[in-house]
């Protein structure tokens, strides 16, 4: 199925940041994401799922030209996932699965353009993590607590001004976390300036 639009909470529809992406650029969009899903494997049980992303990876229906990877915040926050270090190759930790998911891609996909968005509401040492690993394989990322992301975060992350933070995620999500269809259509403008750049 082609997927263009996410289920937000008691919200209806929205179109999510890809998809707005995918509508802007006459592209077909597969969303591989799951409501509480996790990269590593272990996590909590997700809707239409029983483990991380790594064993799903082969499920695509189309060659992708571009795929992003957003995960991190079920992760960290679901209690039930470990850190691990980087050069874990175990994809029941949270660095292990990254590596697991780098290699898997290559091999599944060697011509799609990677991308990594780096989630926010983790703690600064998955944070790195994150983007040590990106790194590690050349994938480039697009850092959503570096202060230059549109939908500012009150994470902890950043340096930013708690009240102006606040005030963003008042207006870009309906929950605190979860962006509302305003949230979304800033996310996809800076995901789209991201994907041109890789």
């Amino acid at each position: 199925r082609d997927h263009t639009h996410v289920k937000v909470s008691d919200k209806g529809y929205v179109l999510n940041y890809a998809g707005y992406v995918a509508s802007r650029n006459d592209m077909r969009y597969y969303n591989k994401g799951w409501s509480g899903g996790t990269i590593a494997y272990g996590g909590k049980p997700m809707i239409n799922s029983n483990g991380g992303i790594y064993i799903n990876l082969n499920d695509v229906v189309f060659e992708p030209d571009y795929i992003t990877i957003f995960y991190g915040f079920n992760d960290y926050n679901q209690g039930s996932v470990t850190l691990g270090n980087v050069s874990d190759t175990t994809p029941t930790t949270f660095c292990g699965a990254w590596n697991c998911a780098f290699t898997a891609l290559k091999t599944l996909y060697p011509k799609a353009k990677i991308g990594v968005i780096v989630s926010w509401g983790m703690a600064q040492e998955w944070h790195d993590a994150v983007i040590t690993i990106c790194q590690k394989y050349g994938v480039p990322y697009v850092d959503t607590c570096d202060g230059q992301f549109p939908l500012v975060r009150k994470n902890g992350t950043a340096n930013l001004d708690e009240t102006w933070a606040e005030a963003q995620c008042a207006i870009t999500t309906f929950d605190g976390t979860h962006p509302n269809d305003f949230g979304y259509s800033l996310m996809s403008t800076a995901y789209e300036a991201f994907l041109r750049r890789i």
